[in-house]
């Protein structure tokens, strides 16, 4: 790969990271959960020290569901001590509205808290099912009053959410990962990113170009990556389409996996890139300005030195 030219002056910040807390017996994780993609702890030292390292001044923090089930505290803790550089999407438990309406009533009380996760997945308790039974359909015009981003995850469902953003047109919703989840098959990824693209056309819609790092090479060739980008892109805008690392599932350094995503995207102007690593996001949840960490001297020449038309 080409050592990408990246803009000369460009703030990063990643639309979705996990922080790990170790299990402890005051505070053990979920049942039967040994690791998390193979991390027995990632916390906020070990978050903080890799963004300095790869120039990312800011993250959005969702909080590990799979080894802390709908507990919000570790990562709104670290949004607290933290206020430049993490926000937080939290979790909320749909199934049961005495308890998520609270939380949706006062979510803009809640320090460090930029909006709500929904989860529709196999694994996550009965999740899946939730979006087809009736489970969730309070919850929308719920979020929607109460005017809170959503972040949603619902691989393999993504068609189902054609309807909800119809009917609700103030309910800003996010893609999670376009529509994809970490054992998505290499014959799934051309149809979820196609039912991505089919919602672009609801302007309260924006979709997550998170953890695609996960699968290139392995499960999807980088070239046909770079095409459906473009796709996504040109349906999307710069403005609604926000790059994400999902770090405790990288396979490269964070520094490459931010590389590897300029050169998918580098037939986008300076301008639009700068959009899609950070601003563009930063507008989207209003998060609060991030600390600026300069891009790495060589590549800002090398940028210098070839601008992008």
């Amino acid at each position: 790969m080409t050592e990408p030219r990246f803009p000369a002056v460009l703030q990063i910040t990643d639309s979705q990271v996990h922080l790990v807390p170790a299990s402890t017996q005051a505070r053990p994780w979920n049942t039967g959960v040994a690791t998390f993609h193979g991390w027995s702890e990632f916390d906020v030292a070990r978050m903080l020290r890799e963004m300095d390292a790869a120039g990312v001044g800011h993250a959005v923090v969702v909080p590990t569901s799979a080894v802390d089930g709908l507990r919000n505290d570790y990562a709104l803790t670290a949004a607290r001590a933290h206020p430049d550089r993490f926000s937080v999407v939290g979790l909320i438990d749909i199934a049961h509205r005495e308890l998520a309406q609270p939380m949706l009533d006062g979510w803009r009380g809640i320090a460090g808290l930029v909006g709500i996760r929904a989860i529709f997945r196999p694994g996550v308790g009965a999740s899946a099912g939730w979006l087809a039974d009736g489970t969730a359909d309070w919850f929308w015009a719920a979020a929607e009053a109460a005017g809170v981003p959503l972040y949603v995850h619902a691989p393999g469902q993504v068609r189902r959410l054609d309807p909800i953003a119809r009917a609700h047109p103030r309910l800003r919703m996010v893609i999670d990962h376009l529509g994809m989840s970490a054992d998505v098959r290499p014959d799934e990824i051309d149809a979820s990113i196609s039912d991505v693209i089919a919602l672009a056309r609801h302007p309260n819609v924006a979709a997550k170009a998170s953890a695609l790092t996960c699968i290139t090479p392995s499960k999807f060739p980088a070239e046909r990556l770079r095409v459906r980008l473009k796709e996504v892109l040109q349906a999307y805008g710069a403005q609604r389409v926000f790059w994400g690392s999902d770090i405790t599932r990288l396979s490269c350094t964070y520094r490459q996996s931010i590389e590897t995503f300029v050169e998918s995207v580098s037939f986008l102007s300076d301008d639009d890139i700068c959009g899609v690593m950070g601003r563009s996001l930063a507008t989207w949840l209003a998060l609060p300005a991030s600390v600026p960490i300069p891009v790495p001297a060589s590549l800002a020449a090398a940028n210098a030195a070839e601008p992008r038309s």
